[in-house]
């Protein structure tokens, strides 16, 4: 624990010399802003369609489809579970996806590509990433400083007891 876990975590300039030397691992998914709405009991999916391209708020939507369920996306992944598979990603589109259960459509106002995350929103993955590499060393300093015995009859005794 003192030599790799605390170590890591107070160790600034290691994480942030462990970060620079390893920012390709740090990209932020892609994300997308738009809207989601569930379509359930929706006949018109079209008429559905249109009135989401168009609407400049919720209300609009949903006092003219009162079944829907809509949800605001704001630098959402797209890769959440409750998007539809094989989302078209393209900025200022509006889909129905007929498919999903229930239907959907999307309108996707902006795309956001995947980008390099600063320092502090990659730290808690870096200080992991950190963890890891020191207890790597650990280990091997270990291994070529002291030697390993396996006594097979004790190995063999507590195998028998489990």
């Amino acid at each position: 624990e003192r030599e790799v876990w605390n170590k890591a975590k107070k160790d600034s300039v290691g994480l942030r010399k462990h970060y620079r030397s390893h920012q390709e691992k740090y990209l932020s998914k892609p994300q997308i802003s738009g809207l989601l709405v569930n379509a359930k009991g929706v006949d018109q999916l079209k008429d559905l369609k249109a009135k989401v391209a168009s609407a400049d708020s919720l209300a609009v939507i949903e006092n003219a489809f009162p079944s829907v369920q809509i949800s605001r996306l704001k630098k959402h992944p797209i890769d959440d579970s409750r998007l539809p598979e094989r989302l078209k990603l393209k900025e200022g589109s509006t889909r129905i996806y007929r498919k999903s259960e229930p239907p959907q459509v999307v309108r996707i106002d902006q795309y956001h590509p995947e980008r390099q995350l600063t320092f502090k929103e990659a730290k808690g993955k870096v200080i992991a990433d950190h963890q890891d590499h020191l207890e790597k060393t650990f280990i091997k300093q270990l291994r070529e400083e002291y030697e390993v015995l396996i006594k097979d009859d004790v190995l063999q005794e507590i195998r028998d007891r489990s």
